[in-house]
């Protein structure tokens, strides 16, 4: 539904008229928006701690300098918090400091 939506806009405009017909009840998002919250605190109460953090960043940090995309996308996985879905369709990245 998000990603309709979202095309909806980006192809036309905010104001779509469609958009009055694709849409969730305020039940549905309700129920939708509940179950997100409860599988986002059980992740938060099951975590488990990692060893040799330093270690994994290290190992990153070295993986950034791979020729292989894939190594350069888990390092930025483990570096930037992000999912690898995320890192590999939407994802950007900008300079902030030299």
């Amino acid at each position: 539904m998000d990603q309709t939506r979202r095309a909806i806009k980006d192809q036309f405009r905010d104001d779509h008229f469609s958009l009055n017909y694709i849409k969730f009840s305020t039940e549905e998002y309700t129920q939708l928006n509940d179950k997100k919250q409860r599988s986002v605190a059980e992740r938060n109460e099951n975590v488990k701690p990692l060893h040799n953090p330093d270690g994994i960043v290290a190992t990153a940090v070295r993986l950034l300098e791979s020729p292989e995309w894939s190594e350069v996308a888990a390092a930025l996985a483990v570096l930037t918090g992000r999912r690898s879905s995320e890192l590999l369709s939407t994802a950007k990245f900008e300079p902030k400091t030299r």
